[in-house]
């Protein structure tokens, strides 16, 4: 079965909302210009006191933007920040 990013995020408790204030507040801490068809960003936020990931993908043509997924980083795979990837 496929799952769809909304259904994904919604699984796990993301808003449309959060991702939104995310992708007008938070940062981009990410760049994945190899990426096709489209350029990929990681964005970081703070939401309702918890931090959250945004992946979106820019296509400057039309110009649109896609979301590609959205979840809760944990400190197994980022430092404290939940900015820098562990090594």
């Amino acid at each position: 079965m496929v799952c769809s990013c909304l259904q994904r995020m919604l699984q796990r408790g993301i808003s449309r909302d959060a991702v939104k204030y995310v992708l007008c507040n938070g940062e981009m801490i990410e760049n994945y210009p190899e990426e096709t068809p489209f350029v990929n960003a990681l964005f970081f936020g703070i939401w309702q006191n918890k931090p959250l990931h945004v992946v979106i993908s820019f296509n400057y043509s039309e110009p649109k933007i896609f979301l590609v997924t959205s979840y809760w980083p944990d400190k197994e795979h980022f430092e404290n920040d939940f900015k820098t990837r562990r090594k």
